[in-house]
Order: structure tokens, then C-alpha cells, then sequence
């Protein structure tokens, strides 16, 4: 079971409701909270939010084991020297990009034999990710300056698929799409102005990420307020076991730093798969 957390006004009002907050302040409350499907619930722990004081140590103590993979909003920063540490989806986003090229490619209508992505894999540990890409596309064309930690999953794609998979450098991804990126650090793609990188985790003119998808049903209602959608989405898969979340595609994201809905990412596709 995780644990979220959300920040609220007491409620105590004027100078009578300030002086209250300061000689007894309200403590941090908690609740079960159900999820869609089989499964534990998360916990809710709703911790008041006052002038100068946020009770962090409180809350470090009633968070308890989960206090350092708290699934609170990234906008609040937590102290250092309290113990609280912030969840961060690690897998979530990267599956989210994935099904959002799935999802684009289609609306763009791109012919399945003309379906080409790219992956870039500098350190040889994202073979999940190829496997996923492989079932919907027709070519995919891995960068990895580690050829060898792709041996198995390259022979294990062929006999399984009939699918071969070029290891290459990332000059190998000219002629794709687009370009799925789960690293941090910027990539050296060839010079192509329309080529497209889906990379969750970066920024940059050629750059789609902030990907965001709206509650699948029956989640509407459990997500709390001050908590994004995708974020907690990201927590009940990762921590609550919710895997059938992993189906999830985004319906807004950023391409290039601006906002947009991905239907627009999918004209970009379309426009490209007419150049290439």
C-alpha cells in the first residue's frame, strides 16, 4: 500500500484561528482510500498547511516505512533532514510514451509497413521497451553503443517475431518517425529538423514530453485533489500494482516546449511519413 499526501488550509480562520494554529496546531490526518480492480487501496494522509510551519516531522513519523517514497505533488518541496523522499514514476512515463507513438501513428493512418521508430539505449537496459515497440511496429532500430547486451533479445525478437532489429549508432535513426529517448542527457541525432523525440525525462526544440492522459474509468473518483493525474497514475501502477494501467496513452503533451494535444503529434507523423 502507498502513500499520498496532500496539503491543506486548516480551516481555522482569523486572528483567533491563527493564534489556535500556533498554541495547537492541527496534526496530520489519514484514511484508507480504494483503487479500481484487485488489490490494496493506497493511504491519504491529509497534512495541514499553516503559515511557517508544515508539521514535516509529524508527518515523517505518521508516514512511517513510505516516508521516503511519498506520492505527493512535485511542485511542493520537501526539507532536507526530515526523511521524506518523493516518488518519482521511473517506468510509467517511458510506458506512457510508447503507447502515445502506438496511439499517433495510427491517427496519423501511417501504413504498418511504413511504421520505422527509433530507441536510444546508451547503457544496454531498456530490451523491454524494444519488445513493446515490436509488436506494433514494423521496423524498430535500436542506438546502443553496447551491441552486445542486445545479442539475446535480438535472437529471441527473430525467432519469436520474425523481426530483425538493427543495433546501430544514432546516426542508424535517420528514416525513422520518431524516436523514443528514456535518457536524461540529450542525444546526437542526426540533423533532421522533423525528426521527433518522444523523451519523457528531457527538454529541447524536437522534444516531446510533459505527457498527460486523462483518469481511465472509475479513477476520476479516487484521485485526490492537488495530486496531477498522470503522476498518480503513475503511482498506482508502480506501487499499487495497477497494471493494467500500462495500456495508458496521453492525450496532451509538449512538443517543443509548448502545449499541445497529441492529435497534433499525430498531423507532425502524418506530415513526415508524406516526406519520407
Amino acid at each position: 500500500m502507498f502513500t499520498a499526501v496532500v496539503m491543506e488550509e486548516s480551516g481555522r480562520r482569523g486572528l483567533w484561528g491563527r493564534v489556535a494554529d500556533r498554541v495547537r496546531p492541527a496534526l496530520p490526518r489519514e484514511e484508507e482510500q480504494p483503487l479500481p480492480g484487485e488489490g490494496e487501496g493506497f493511504r491519504l494522509i491529509h497534512c495541514p498547511m499553516v503559515p511557517g510551519q508544515r508539521h514535516w516531522s509529524r508527518l515523517a513519523r505518521q508516514a512511517g516505512d513510505a516516508r521516503e517514497e511519498l506520492v505527493v505533488d512535485p511542485q511542493i518541496p520537501l526539507p532536507e533532514g526530515e526523511g521524506l523522499g518523493r516518488f518519482w514514476p521511473r517506468e510509467f512515463p517511458l510506458l506512457l510514451a510508447a503507447n502515445t507513438a502506438v496511439q499517433s501513428v495510427e491517427a496519423a493512418g501511417v501504413e504498418l509497413s511504413r511504421r520505422r521508430i527509433g530507441l536510444i539505449d546508451r547503457d544496454g537496459r531498456y530490451q523491454w521497451l524494444a519488445k513493446q515497440l515490436v509488436r506494433e511496429f514494423a521496423e524498430v532500430r535500436v542506438a546502443c553503443p553496447h551491441p552486445q547486451r542486445y545479442e539475446e533479445t535480438v535472437r529471441e525478437l527473430m525467432e519469436e517475431h520474425g523481426a530483425a532489429v538493427p543495433v546501430t549508432g544514432e546516426e542508424g535513426l535517420a528514416g525513422c518517425l520518431l524516436v523514443l529517448d528514456p535518457e536524461r542527457a540529450p542525444s546526437r541525432l542526426p540533423a533532421d529538423g522533423e525528426l521527433l523525440r518522444l523523451a519523457p525525462f528531457q527538454t529541447g526544440d524536437q522534444v516531446v514530453n510533459a505527457l498527460r492522459c486523462t483518469a481511465p474509468a472509475g479513477y476520476g473518483r479516487v484521485i485526490p485533489m492537488g495530486l496531477e493525474t498522470t503522476y498518480f497514475l503513475g503511482a498506482a501502477y508502480e506501487l499499487g500494482g495497477r497494471k493494467e494501467l500500462g495500456q495508458c496513452a496521453a492525450a496532451r503533451c509538449r512538443i517543443g516546449g509548448r502545449e499541445t494535444s497529441t492529435q497534433e503529434l499525430a498531423a507532425r507523423l502524418r506530415r513526415r511519413d508524406s516526406w519520407l
